[in-house]
């Protein structure tokens, strides 16, 4: 009888040794970054589960939240807000936040779901780079609309004092420079 309660207990000593080992030689965050960059989520979901961490960051400073957004997987973006994940990191070489990751990838789901869990609307990343900005860039409208609806400051200037609809008439776009009109946008007079 002691032989066989101690066979039962075996299977599960070596499943925490594994997490153990796996937990500190790093390899669980690696394999969440990985898992939200191809948007994975069942794994995603695992790994935070077993006690990956939904802040760890990859050799580039990123965050498996900031490869989710970027890479438009919405559903993996949400569970990672649901686990922890920071919606206002920034990585360090360009301090760009998961919310401009999104914008840029033109990921409206996204983007909404980052707004919602808090992320900030006018969170400024290197060379000045707004949100915003990065939705005109890209010629996003409906992205431009719902962070407009968020209280976005569309008279926002780069470092180049370039304005946001400076850079919409550069775009050429009629329908985004049309929406920040509508909103009180402003050139800037040099």
């Amino acid at each position: 009888m002691k032989l066989a309660s101690l066979l039962a207990v075996i299977p599960l000593v070596v499943l925490v040794l594994v997490l153990i080992l796996f937990k500190w030689g790093g390899y669980m965050d690696a394999f969440l970054l990985r898992a939200a960059e191809r948007g994975d989520l069942s794994s995603v979901k695992r790994l935070l589960f077993i006690g990956a961490d939904a802040n760890c960051r990859d050799q580039h400073d990123r965050t498996p939240l900031m490869l989710a957004a970027k890479n438009g997987y919405s559903n993996v973006a949400e569970a990672l807000i649901d686990s922890g994940a920071d919606v206002n990191a920034k990585e360090k070489a360009f301090q760009t936040p998961p919310l401009m990751y999104a914008v840029t990838a033109g990921d409206l789901a996204s983007a909404a779901i980052l707004l919602e869990r808090g992320a900030d609307v006018d969170s400024v990343a290197s060379g000045g780079r707004t949100a915003l900005m990065d939705a005109v860039w890209v010629g996003r409208a409906d992205i431009v609309k719902i962070l407009i609806g968020k209280g976005v400051d569309v008279n926002a200037v780069n470092q180049e004092r370039r304005s946001v609809f400076e850079i919409a008439r550069y775009k050429g776009n009629a329908k985004i420079i049309a929406i920040l009109e509508k909103a009180g946008a402003k050139g800037i007079k040099r």
